[in-house]
């Protein structure tokens, strides 16, 4: 399974990973690793009964943001596609040289990213840092 894990990393980012991962989190990579009967064997098979159809994405009213890098794999980028058509109120922000993993390579620019959508659309009742 560990193998599986690397595989899907790798194919969700760049063949460096453990680099990007530890030298933002020493360990991380391993952990990531060591966490694969939980992704197999949990997450997977959630994500594959979960239903979310275009009826139920117009019933969201609140500004959505979506994040994603660059050099993406492009099912990330047929997801944003998607939702586009059906999110009246998405905004896209991609964050240049990242992959899937853009908050691990980009941390900056995903921070500035989400702050900037969230010092245009606060989320009510609940005080922001500054």
């Amino acid at each position: 399974k560990a193998q599986a894990a690397e595989a899907f990393i790798q194919g969700i980012s760049r063949p460096n990973a453990r680099q990007i991962f530890d030298d933002a989190i020493p360990g991380a990579y391993d952990d990531a690793l060591g966490m694969a009967d939980m992704f197999f064997g949990i997450e997977m098979p959630a994500l594959g009964e979960w239903s979310f159809s275009p009826q139920d994405a117009k019933r969201i009213g609140q500004p959505v943001l979506f994040v994603l890098g660059d050099e993406s794999p492009p099912p990330f980028r047929d997801i944003q596609q998607l939702l586009a058509g059906t999110l009246s109120q998405m905004t896209t922000t991609t964050i240049a040289g990242g992959t899937h993993i853009f908050d691990i390579e980009k941390p900056g620019p995903t921070a500035d990213a989400i702050a900037g959508f969230l010092g245009v659309n606060p989320i009510v009742g609940v005080p922001v840092a500054h």
